[in-house]
């Protein structure tokens, strides 16, 4: 982490890794005068880098920008007040008899790096002194519901004054359910199409079907689980429609 860019080496010379909407959401709003206080830590079990930014207001990280380089992807995270981060190695493997509930509902592989003897496990320090796990088995962070929330892009008419009616939304999606939304404004606003939809812990041999109505302009989607001990997995989704001629409305 550079003061205006993230970058990997290689062995020859830094590369950038930051895109740009990622560049100016990070270093705009970094505070300069503690950085450092900001640090990484490397989480190769997913291929990731995880930075812990400081930002203006702030006296120590509160963000973390997560960064995967298989896929080149960034997410953003929140977090306590953290210090420090650091790794350490198990001594045992997890056994059967460890897992809490049906092997279906668990949230890692069986043969995941982190079940295994010398698996590394990751340690977060807050500034409070305290000490906190990264467990990839649990789905709540440190017993609070993680609010886990994925919108679409903004599906648009063909032309500016034409509007499409809006009718059902084909999705397939496994875990323990999902709230699902839509919004008209470019997301300032959304309605409820279902609430506490309930999945299948493994993904449906058929894509679920949801109805709906609403004449727009354009419409993005939302999927959204921010239940204690939920988590959701979504692949693909496909919205329908009618032009507003076909329908007469």
């Amino acid at each position: 982490m550079g003061t205006d860019d993230f970058y990997i080496y290689q062995g020859v010379r830094p590369e950038s890794i930051g895109a740009d909407t990622v560049k100016r959401e990070v270093f705009s709003r970094i505070d300069g005068t503690k950085s450092n206080r900001s640090f990484a830590l490397h989480v190769p079990e997913m291929d990731e880098v995880w930075f812990f930014v400081v930002t203006a207001g702030n006296e120590w990280a509160t963000e973390i920008w997560k960064f995967n380089y298989r896929t080149k992807f960034w997410y953003y995270d929140t977090c306590l007040p953290m210090s420090a981060a650091g790794s350490y190695t198990t001594a045992t493997s997890i056994k059967w008899n460890d897992l809490i509930g049906t092997w279906a509902a668990q949230t890692i592989q069986w043969d995941d790096g982190f079940t295994t003897t010398d698996a590394p496990i990751y340690i977060l320090g807050d500034v409070g002194g305290n000490t906190y796990k990264v467990d990839p088995g649990v789905s709540d962070d440190y017993g609070t519901a993680v609010d886990g929330d994925w919108q679409s892009m903004d599906f648009t008419a063909d032309k500016f004054e034409y509007y499409k009616r809006w009718l059902q939304l084909d999705f397939e999606a496994k875990g323990n359910s999902i709230d699902i939304s839509y919004s008209t404004d470019y997301g300032n606003t959304w309605k409820t199409i279902k609430t506490n939809y309930q999945l299948d812990l493994d993904w449906p041999e058929k894509m679920y079907r949801v109805y709906f109505d609403v004449v727009a302009r354009n419409i993005r989607f939302r999927f959204r689980n921010n239940r204690s001990g939920e988590t959701f997995y979504l692949r693909q989704f496909y919205p329908y429609y009618l032009d507003r001629e076909e329908t007469n409305a």
